[in-house]
């Protein structure tokens, strides 16, 4: 697979602007989206503004929720290669079971914080 191409780390909605923000700057290049004016401002490094508080769960959560879906992803690719279940499958990653998925679409409604 080739190199995730977006802002890592965690994103958040901003509070103080309507805007979606990250600890990170990098991929970030539109003038005044970064640095110390930006953090003052936004609260963070710019990921998008003027976005409705709806959407900016979402948008907040797209990191997690590309990550949640290469976990499923994995889980489904190893159970149709080992031939084990679902439980199984579960059992042998770590106990971790649905968790990620769970957190990132909790994210994703609202429903939780970063």
């Amino acid at each position: 697979m080739s190199e995730n191409k977006w802002t890592p780390g965690s994103w958040r909605k901003s509070s103080k602007t309507k805007a979606v923000i990250s600890d990170s700057a990098r991929g970030i290049d539109v003038k005044g989206a970064t640095g110390t004016e930006a953090s003052a401002y936004y609260g963070g490094n710019l990921i998008c503004e003027s976005v409705s508080d709806y959407n900016a769960n979402l948008i907040a959560a797209a990191p997690e929720l590309y990550d949640a879906l290469e976990y499923a992803r994995s889980l489904i690719m190893e159970s149709l290669e080992t031939g084990l279940s679902p439980k199984g499958i579960f059992a042998v990653n770590g106990g971790k079971g649905l968790a990620p998925i769970d957190n990132a679409l909790a994210k994703a409604r609202g429903e939780s914080c970063e």
